[in-house]
């Protein structure tokens, strides 16, 4: 269990990195650099050029004189998630076109996706299987918080607003041509 979750790489230790996007859009990115994004649109936060590429897009709303994050849409594979904040303030998650009831079930697993709820503090974590992505989700006054960990197969291999993950943070916020 100790090597899935703390892979080695090359023979050296390599830990998860987890990184944030949060609120009015302050990101920080794979390799750790941070800065303010206050685009109003759906974004790339993750895309890979691997075999089975993973496409992971934030949206954003209105708020005030800013914008906000209010939805999430993750491309692994065979497993299309998909959250957000609906206009009533409810949060909605969808695997694969059918509604996930999140007040059912604290942790389950559907179409290649864990998934763990904790209602009481509006936290829900996303593992994806098969390509070991995590993501957490945290509802914040209607805004949402994402707290994302890709695994290090990604390095070298993406590029969006989370950076082009190389262990550089001088190029994360440059086109990465993969």
């Amino acid at each position: 269990t100790f090597y899935k979750y703390r892979p080695v790489i090359k023979g050296s230790y390599w830990s998860r990195v987890v990184r944030v996007a949060r609120g009015d859009p302050h990101i920080t990115t794979i390799d750790n650099t941070t800065y303010t994004f206050n685009g109003l649109n759906v974004y790339t936060l993750v895309e890979t050029n691997l075999d089975k590429p993973t496409r992971i897009q934030a949206s954003t709303r209105v708020s005030g004189k800013g914008t906000l994050f209010s939805g999430l849409a993750v491309k692994s594979e065979d497993t299309v998630l998909e959250c957000f904040i609906k206009k009533n303030g409810d949060f909605t998650v969808v695997v694969n076109n059918e509604k996930v009831d999140l007040l059912t079930l604290k942790t389950f697993t559907t179409n290649g996706i864990t998934i763990h709820t904790k209602i009481e503090d509006r936290s829900f974590t996303f593992v994806f299987t098969k390509n070991d992505v995590i993501i957490k989700v945290l509802v914040t006054n209607g805004f949402l918080n994402f707290f994302t960990s890709v695994p290090p197969t990604f390095h070298g291999q993406m590029r969006g607003l989370l950076g082009f993950y190389d262990g550089i943070p001088d190029n994360d916020l440059l086109s990465a041509g993969l």
